[in-house]
């Protein structure tokens, strides 16, 4: 990650310890996003909505099986979102332009401003819901 700059970050979720952490330590140029659990808070009632994150995440190491569980529910509550209409879907499209648009017109106004790699690591979109 040689190119990685502030706007990069490393996002991961460790099960592990008695108490809900953060850390956002800068390793290497790479800022990191860890929030670290501890095991009880996936044994208790929880609300998959908390974690949508993980739907797409990588399971490095699961030896409990708590990892894959909790993905497994997330991907669960995804599946059975409402879905939504064209015209919500369009709203958001349409927000999502103007944001665009917006931040373009403020970066344009930065001097000396230009756009720096992100090493490997690309930036997602996900809509909740599809259109059926």
């Amino acid at each position: 990650m040689k190119n990685a700059t502030l706007s990069c970050d490393f996002d991961a979720l460790i099960i592990a310890g008695k108490e809900k952490t953060h850390d956002s330590s800068i390793v290497d140029g790479v800022v990191l996003d860890v929030f670290v659990y501890p095991a009880e808070t996936f044994s208790a009632d929880y609300d998959p909505e908390e974690f949508v994150q993980v739907w797409d995440g990588k399971i490095v190491l699961d030896e409990h099986g708590i990892a894959g569980q909790l993905k497994a529910k997330v991907l669960d509550y995804i599946e059975h979102l409402p879905k939504k209409t064209v015209t919500e879907v369009a709203q958001e499209v349409e927000w999502c332009e103007k944001t665009l648009r917006l931040m373009e017109k403020a970066m344009q106004r930065r001097s000396g401003y230009m756009q720096k790699p992100c090493g490997n690591l690309t930036g997602k979109a996900y809509l909740h819901g599809s259109i059926t």
